[in-house]
């Protein structure tokens, strides 16, 4: 860990992280990452066009974002004196030069360093080796101040949730890396972790579109899709594909894009043998997993797809009229299958794919149970975590022992990475109204403000630390000056109602 003192901060260069006196603060990806570029090249001033290449990556942007960003990082560090700067010093032409004297090397106080990774539930403690070689993901957080005008409110966790060896000493860590607003489904992680998709609108009568969150950058965006299909499910095909199926006219379509640049022309294909089509699942080079009905039939079934050649070939058959396979995760080593099939009652099924043999099968009433409340994970080539409403348990299917989790959570998608990493959309109620607002300097991300009273408008003042905020109380309207990195009001003034 390099930690580096800047007056009443701590930030871990390393990590891109920030601490204050009361732990670590929320920051915006490209905020902590100029900060920690600009204390890696303090002895010098660091141009626009530095930012540009070494920050941003090569991604175009304007100089206007980049400034925005720099205001944004000096609110943050309470820097808003230009005459008189502490932390970071300006000069037209040549760019934008951290000055403070650093103590590099200060300790930082270990409940400082671990705020942020509360457990939320604990068995027993594993032993010093294992909590090591667990991997926590980088915290992200769009805003503080994020909350959802519909009922649910589903935030992306990352899940630090067990270890590749599995006994009776069991800690369960969670971390959250994006909060976003609304209703959210179907979880899908590249095999590398980098890019995360699912579902999701902002109410319940809102249509449901398309998201990739590029976990690296920090970005969310939503996927634009052809206006004539009513999509179903996306997911992230090896590291860089995000296929999203589609049913437009009684045809089923499955259209391809490229992770790294959403701005590319999405490939479709035509299924012409189904009449709907649902998840995909990476299986082995061009070989994917989809399960949907075919035309003429009632029963939604898996079958292996070839996306070069074009051929199907039937996984699971069900002889039940009207049953439906949804929620396939594969094993870490693609020996194993697991899958939630519904028909009058829900079950859990375990396949060998090598001869289709089903090892283990488990049934839920439909009664107890919503479709969107079973989610199945593999922890490791050997047992899955298997979510049921609030309900966690972790089965072996060498053994067939079952043991039911500590922890009470709802969740409403899964995802693993191929390091183990773990991934789930939680589900919470939400009751708060939210307002959300565009940036002006970015294309596709949102920002969403939470607020107790009843808010009229949240326009952009000529301040980019700014917000103008309108609120309408009983005989009367308020105007304030909001501040997003604090969430602080200012009253500027009060009109009263016109009577009628």
């Amino acid at each position: 860990m390099d930690l580096v003192n800047i007056g009443d901060f701590d930030v871990d260069v390393k990590e891109k992280r920030i601490y204050n006196s009361e732990g670590e603060l929320p920051v915006e990806p490209k905020v902590i990452d100029v900060l920690c570029y600009l204390i890696q090249h303090s002895s010098r001033y660091v141009s626009l066009q530095e930012l540009h290449t070494e920050v941003w990556a090569g991604r175009v942007v304007t100089d206007t974002a980049v400034r925005r960003t720099i205001s944004k990082l000096r609110t943050l560090l309470g820097d808003t004196e230009p005459e008189s700067p502490r932390y970071i010093r300006s000069q037209m032409k040549r760019g934008y030069q951290f000055i403070y004297q650093q103590e590099s090397g200060r300790a930082v106080e270990s409940d400082k360093l671990l705020s942020n990774e509360t457990p939320v539930s604990s068995i027993s403690s594993l032993e010093k080796e294992r909590e090591t070689s667990v991997t926590p993901s980088r915290h992200f957080s769009i805003s503080r101040y994020v909350t959802a005008f519909s009922l649910l409110l589903l935030t992306v966790l990352a899940l630090v949730v067990l270890t590749n060896t599995i006994s009776e000493k069991i800690v369960v860590n969670n971390k959250p890396l994006v909060d976003i607003a609304g209703e959210k489904r179907f979880l899908s992680v590249s095999e590398d972790g980098r890019f995360h998709t699912f579902t999701g609108r902002l109410n319940q009568s809102g249509p449901w579109q398309p998201y990739l969150y590029d976990f690296k950058l920090g970005q969310l965006q939503r996927i634009s899709v052809p206006n004539d299909a009513a999509y179903h499910i996306v997911s992230m095909l090896n590291n860089d594909v995000v296929a999203i199926s589609s049913q437009e006219n009684g045809l089923a379509k499955l259209y391809l894009y490229s992770a790294l640049n959403l701005n590319l022309p999405a490939k479709p294909l035509l299924l012409e043998e189904f009449s709907d089509i649902g998840q995909a699942v990476s299986y082995k080079d061009n070989i994917i997993l989809i399960n949907g009905k075919k035309k003429q039939e009632i029963n939604g079934l898996y079958y292996f797809f070839d996306l070069e050649k074009r051929s199907l070939e039937q996984f699971t058959y069900s002889s039940k009229q009207g049953s439906v396979d949804f929620g396939a995760v594969l094993s870490p080593d693609k020996k194993h299958l697991a899958l939630i099939r519904r028909d009058s009652v829900y079950h859990i099924q375990i396949y060998r794919i090598a001869d289709k043999k089903l090892l283990i099968e488990e049934s839920f009433s439909q009664n107890a149970l919503g479709a969107d409340e079973l989610n199945l994970m593999w922890i490791n080539q050997e047992e899955l975590l298997v979510n049921y409403g609030h309900k966690l348990k972790q089965l072996n299917i060498e053994t067939g022992a079952s043991t039911l989790l500590p922890l009470s959570e709802r969740f409403t998608g899964f995802g693993r990475d191929v390091a183990g990493n773990m991934f789930g959309l939680l589900l919470k109620p939400q009751g708060k109204d939210f307002y959300q607002i565009q940036l002006p300097d970015l294309d596709t991300v949102q920002r969403y403000f939470s607020f107790e009273e009843q808010v009229v408008s949240l326009t952009y003042s000529d301040e980019v630390s700014r917000l103008w905020l309108v609120e309408e109380n009983k005989d009367s309207f308020s105007l304030y000056s909001f501040f997003p990195a604090t969430g602080e009001k200012k009253l500027i003034c009060k009109a009263r109602k016109c009577s009628p």
